[in-house]
């Protein structure tokens, strides 16, 4: 069983710190590392994990085709910050949603039950 989505890095942001402070069970963490997981035990745990993407994501779809791992996922890489506008709005804009500038399809071959390079 494979699952896919974002493996982000724990938010350092100050919202996250206020929602931490009020025990509110939300992340305000960015959505990058394109990640997959594997089960083994029909959905209880997914030890295992391959990183496909480190760039900032968005949501996926995966279907597995004859031995094949199909990947369809939002990418939104950083753009260039040449202004001080670039800048406010490259700070403020993440805090609060992050928008997909291109759609990818990725193979991913599988051996061995699980997904190689």
């Amino acid at each position: 069983l494979y699952v896919s989505g974002p493996d982000p890095a724990p938010s350092a942001t100050w919202a996250q710190a206020v929602a931490t402070k009020l025990h509110c069970d939300v992340s305000f963490g960015s959505r990058d590392h394109v990640t997959i997981w594997r089960s083994r035990d029909f959905g209880m745990t997914y030890p295992e994990k391959q990183l496909i993407d480190l760039g900032a994501s968005g949501y996926s779809s995966m279907q597995q085709v004859d031995g094949k791992l199909l990947l369809l996922y939002e990418q939104a890489d950083p753009e260039p910050l040449f202004t001080v506008a670039d800048r406010l709005k490259h700070w403020a804009i993440p805090q609060f949603v992050q928008l997909p500038l291109r759609f990818v399809f990725r193979e991913v071959k599988t051996q061995n039950g699980f997904v190689s390079r």
